[in-house]
């Protein structure tokens, strides 16, 4: 890890890499390196951001940075960085506001911060579009909970590479509401739902119109291929949350 690490961690955050808060931070992120007690891990960058905008007294979105952190989960971050915090700063108490704002959920806010505002205002186009203002939320929603099933499962090198603001992920998030708020759920589909069978998935005719408008207003930044396969990892793993959508 080194500066690089910073830098990249600032960028997804929206903050300028050239600033105090990245000058502290990589000095924490030295000093914790060379730390013989410390274990490195990939989560220690973020988490040397968060220290520093604490110190500089700096508003940073910590719920995002657990996103982009690679720590496996809440209770992990939470763990490296008090251990980071007493090694570097000999603080060992614990902030009840820290502790607060671990135990929350991701907020919709943080969530924008992370797509960005290229995506956010495809997100805008396309709610014109479609003529349902509801779907802001449903979408926001949907990729907050997809992104903290999803990251966690892969490994931590892996994570801290995801580009949230990637057109696709709001493409294929908001074909998948969209869609599920058009079906009507006949009857022996809620049946068959009761017994544990799987619900039957989400296209058709209108499923393939409403792809092609979503590619257009993405300017085809996204191809048809990685949709439709972001659309399939995406509805994996939030099935429950778009069948309650119907």
């Amino acid at each position: 890890m080194s500066r690089r690490d910073i830098t990249y961690i600032l960028q997804k955050l929206s903050l300028d890499h050239r600033t105090s808060l990245a000058e502290k931070a990589c000095a924490f992120l030295q000093a914790a390196e060379s730390n013989r007690t410390i274990k490195s891990h990939s989560s220690h960058a973020a988490i040397c951001v968060d220290i520093a905008a604490k110190v500089l007294d700096i508003e940073v979105s910590r719920e995002a940075l657990v996103l982009i952190s690679g720590a496996a989960n809440l209770s992990a971050y939470n763990s490296t960085r008090q251990t980071l915090s007493r090694q570097l700063l000999g603080d060992s108490t614990k902030d009840s506001e820290d502790e607060a704002i671990f135990s929350r959920n991701v907020s919709f806010h943080d969530m924008r911060v992370l797509l960005k505002r290229p995506s956010l205002e495809y997100l805008r186009q396309l709610i014109i579009r479609e003529g349902s203002m509801e779907l802001e939320d449903l979408v926001l929603d949907c990729l907050e909970r997809f992104f903290k099933k999803w990251e966690p499962s892969l490994p931590p090198a892996q994570r801290i590479h995801i580009k949230h603001s990637d057109a696709k992920w709001i493409a294929a998030a908001f074909w998948l509401c969209a869609m599920a708020r058009s079906m009507t759920v006949r009857k022996d589909e809620e049946t068959d739902a009761g017994k544990g069978k799987a619900p039957k998935k989400i296209g058709g005719r209108k499923g393939k119109e409403l792809k092609d408008n979503i590619l257009d207003t993405v300017e085809h930044k996204v191809t048809k291929a990685e949709m439709e396969k972001t659309i399939r990892l995406i509805e994996q793993e939030t099935s429950d949350y778009l069948l309650a959508l119907r």
